[in-house]
């Protein structure tokens, strides 16, 4: 074509549109392949909806303390995880919440606004403290940076304030009152209790 001709903005438009059909084509077919049709619509619009059910307000302190660790993919189940405690627990109990380093500022503002009180603390944050604290344990500061899972072991016992704390989870999800683990609370520390 001549300079300034339509036909090759078109071609390139046209194909730029195509991939760009394929790769969500692509996208899709693998969430549907991967997590079913079921999954999608909890995953994808049910779950926000937690976001827009009342705060829950979080005491600074008490006997028990309940650790976190998220990620921005797992925000939602996270966010109903810990809702769900706090429902049927029927207890108030203070929360910290770790973010893996994924966590951005609108993730950090959802868990303030639906957990007020909560501690929440970010990667950098605990890579700064715990670099300082760890600095004379190369080995394990190096296990800590290569797994995000091992934040559970160094980060949780770190920040704790309470003489006990309990470990949740993102995809832990509670459907009535949890006795077990509110017996376990309530024993006096230095005697064990299995839950």
């Amino acid at each position: 074509g001549r300079p300034g001709s339509v036909k090759p903005f078109l071609k390139r438009l046209i194909a730029e549109q195509t991939l760009r059909r394929w790769r969500i084509q692509r996208l899709r077919a693998h969430y549907i392949v991967r997590y079913g049709l079921r999954y999608l619509w909890p995953r994808l619009v049910t779950a926000r909806s937690i976001l827009h059910y009342p705060p829950i307000p979080i005491p600074s302190d008490g006997p028990v303390e309940l650790h976190l660790l998220t990620c921005k993919r797992d925000l939602m189940p996270a966010c109903w995880s810990l809702y769900s405690w706090f429902h049927y627990a029927g207890r108030r109990d203070p929360l910290c919440i770790h973010d893996d380093g994924s966590l951005d500022e609108t993730c950090i503002r959802q868990l303030s606004t639906l957990f007020p009180g909560a501690r929440i603390i970010t990667r950098a944050e605990s890579d700064r403290d715990l670099g300082l604290y760890m600095k004379d344990h190369p080995h394990c500061w190096r296990y800590r940076q290569g797994s995000k899972l091992s934040l559970k072991i160094f980060d949780f016992c770190y920040y704790a304030r309470a003489p006990r704390i309990a470990i949740m989870d993102s995809d832990q999800a509670f459907f009535a009152r949890p006795d077990d683990y509110l017996r376990a609370f309530d024993t006096p520390v230095g005697q064990p209790e299995r839950v």
